[in-house]
């Protein structure tokens, strides 16, 4: 069960890796369930994996800073709660115990040629168009009838995508 749940660990790092250049939303899920993975493995195995390293002090000492300066806030309520995204340098621990160096160099690989997709994709964008922006309605067009105003963009028409006036 322990290495089932460090494949889970390893597969959320995977979702991380592929999803960080393009969604928050897609690197928070998988960093999520990494965690999770990671935690499930630490109760199976009764090992966390951690070892000690040079960037303790300091990351534990931003960490407790941080906890101070949102408890001594104006508005607790507001600052205690986004602590969440302080601790997130505890994924610093979580890859240190289960990353080889070459699964490391593998989710590097992986951000980077996920990263280069996204240029690629958003460039192909550009060159074929991004739908039409409506400039004018003149008082004869059927889209008259529509609330189209100028400003407006058209994305698709019938379900197919448009990038051009034609």
């Amino acid at each position: 069960m322990a290495r089932v749940a460090e494949g889970l660990a390893l597969a959320g790092l995977l979702v991380y890796a592929m999803a960080a250049p393009h969604s928050i939303a897609g690197s928070w899920m998988g960093l999520s369930v990494a965690v999770l993975g990671w935690l499930a493995r630490t109760l199976l195995a009764r090992r966390a994996g951690v070892r000690r390293s040079l960037m303790d002090a300091p990351l534990w000492l931003l960490f407790a800073w941080t906890m101070l300066s949102s408890a001594l806030s104006y508005e607790p309520q507001e600052s205690l709660p986004k602590l969440v995204n302080a601790a997130t340098f505890l994924v610093f621990y979580v890859a240190q115990a289960l990353l080889t160096r070459r699964r490391a160099v593998v989710l590097a690989l992986v951000i980077i040629a996920s990263g280069v997709a996204g240029v690629l994709w958003s460039l192909g964008e550009i060159a074929v168009g991004r739908g039409v922006v409506v400039t004018e309605v003149r008082a004869g067009s059927p889209f008259r009838a529509t609330l189209l105003q100028a400003g407006d963009a058209v994305w698709r028409v019938n379900g197919r995508r448009v990038s051009s006036i034609a």
